[in-house]
């Protein structure tokens, strides 16, 4: 067991033994809102050392990483108290990519989520205008240097909310309800903890499929390279030329008719790749 968890990522390896179920996502839940108020904290003393824009440009770097700290610690804990009771555990990320093959899987699953991602656009364009408050907090997340927004979100987004939302709720439902169920709980967690409708709905389908994706194949790091491409193509597709007042990629095209073309391509590769997740048997 132990040569297990070796090939596993180490970073995660110590929560192997906990399964959280409804109570545990409460807890985390909870947690990660306890994690928030650590990070307004940091914020405030950030405040006595760093200009205002400096502190709208670097705070995300230490204030996102904060607010999972309580989480871990706590699942960490939780794991290791079960070693005793449970000895086989399951492991975070336990890769299986037979017989499609880790590098061809891997850049199948980063296309997919790109044009699932634009498939979410028209839904989400049904909504009204996005408040400014909003708007703000998007421009503090991403309107920085770019390194620190590629860092943020390209980087410590996908390695922590996957760790959460994947390694940790879906992996603990899928102990206790269909794949299906569980998946759709851990996808609306997911988009529940975005805090706006505008983000909430394109995380919501794109939990979907991170989550068909590790339930089908067990790689926790196949689904953080998904959400990695997912926010680096949205954080550089804002900083091209003539892009960074578009709120939507079908903005980009002059002809709709090119556009739809583009459409009906990715929501096509988007079935394409779920149908062929669905029907494969994966192993190592």
């Amino acid at each position: 067991m132990a040569r297990k968890h070796q090939k596993s990522f180490d970073i995660f390896s110590s929560f192997s033994n906990y399964l959280p179920g409804w109570k545990g996502l409460t807890v985390l839940t909870l947690l990660l809102l306890a994690g928030a108020c650590l990070g307004s904290l940091a914020t405030l003393i950030l405040g006595k050392f760093l200009t205002p824009g400096e502190l709208m440009d670097y705070q995300i770097l230490i204030v996102y990483p904060l607010q999972f700290i309580p989480a871990m610690l706590y699942a960490s804990g939780k794991s290791h108290r079960n070693e005793g009771f449970d000895t086989a555990g399951v492991p975070l990320d336990d890769g299986r990519f037979s017989p499609i093959g880790g590098l061809w899987l891997a850049l199948m699953a980063a296309v997919a989520t790109i044009a699932c991602a634009l498939v979410t656009e028209p839904v989400v364009e049904l909504l009204p205008d996005m408040p400014e408050s909003i708007k703000n907090m998007m421009e503090m997340l991403t309107g920085g240097p770019l390194w620190v927004a590629l860092l943020s979100t390209a980087v410590f987004a996908p390695i922590f909310e996957e760790w959460l939302c994947r390694g940790m709720i879906l992996r603990g439902m899928l102990k206790k309800y269909s794949p299906t169920v569980a998946i759709i709980i851990s996808a609306a967690f997911f988009a529940a903890i975005h805090l706006n409708p505008w983000q909430a709905i394109p995380a919501f389908v794109l939990g979907c499929l991170f989550g068909l994706v590790y339930y089908k194949t067990g790689s926790l790091k196949l689904t953080m390279l998904m959400h990695c491409a997912n926010n680096a193509f949205s954080i550089l597709l804002t900083r091209i030329p003539g892009a960074q007042d578009k709120e939507y990629i079908y903005e980009l095209f002059s002809d709709k008719v090119c556009y739809g073309f583009v459409y009906a391509a990715c929501l096509a590769l988007v079935i394409y790749f779920a149908t062929r997740l669905i029907k494969t048997e994966f192993t190592k």
